[in-house]
This record gives C-alpha cells, structure tokens and sequence, in this order.
C-alpha cells in the first residue's frame, strides 16, 4: 500500500513501501495514475526502500514524464542505498541526480 504523509508545509509526500515488487508496484502504479490527475506535485520518499525491481522503476520513470508533460514537479529526493543501488545498476545514476533536484 503507498501512504501519502503530510509535511509541514503542507505539501503531500508520497512514502514507497520497503519492497516494491508484485502487488505493490501494482498499487504504485495506480495510485501515481491517480495522483498525476491532479495539480498536486509528485513528492517521493523512498528511504525505506529495500527491494526494487525493474517495473517499479519504470512505473517511476513514467510518472516523471507525465509530470514534465504536465509541468508538475517531481521530486524524489530521500532514497535508500538500495534503490540507489538498482538504479545505478540499471544505468540510471544520472536519473538518480535529477530526481533528488526535481525536473521545476
């Protein structure tokens, strides 16, 4: 299940689950579905993050360009060693760097 977590400047910050396989990618990918309707920035927080695989990646990956598409900022910037690490595994480490600075 992903939870949103309000932050103190009220903006919605969206916490992945520690494994992101299966089901949960399954989940992630509806709720960024939903999420990217609105006018609401996409905000991750992936620091508890211990298993990635490559669909999820792109779940995220997609979501990013539907957010450049609509101008929406999207943001990822509180990741594990571990997702780092899977990213960077698939090439991705340049992806990495502009996450943690938001494509706005």
């Amino acid at each position: 299940m992903v939870e949103e977590l309000a932050t103190p400047q009220l903006e919605k910050i969206i916490q992945l689950e520690s494994r992101l396989t299966g089901r949960a990618v399954d989940s992630l990918h509806l709720f960024l579905l939903e999420k990217s309707g609105t006018d609401d920035p996409i905000l991750i927080d992936a620091s508890e993050v211990t298993l990635i695989d490559t669909t999820a990646i792109q779940v995220l990956l997609s979501a990013e360009k539907e957010c450049i598409s609509r101008e929406k900022q999207f943001q990822n910037n509180n990741m594990s060693s571990d997702f780092i690490g899977a990213m960077t595994t698939l090439g991705l480490a340049n992806v990495v760097d502009r996450w943690r600075d938001g494509n706005v």
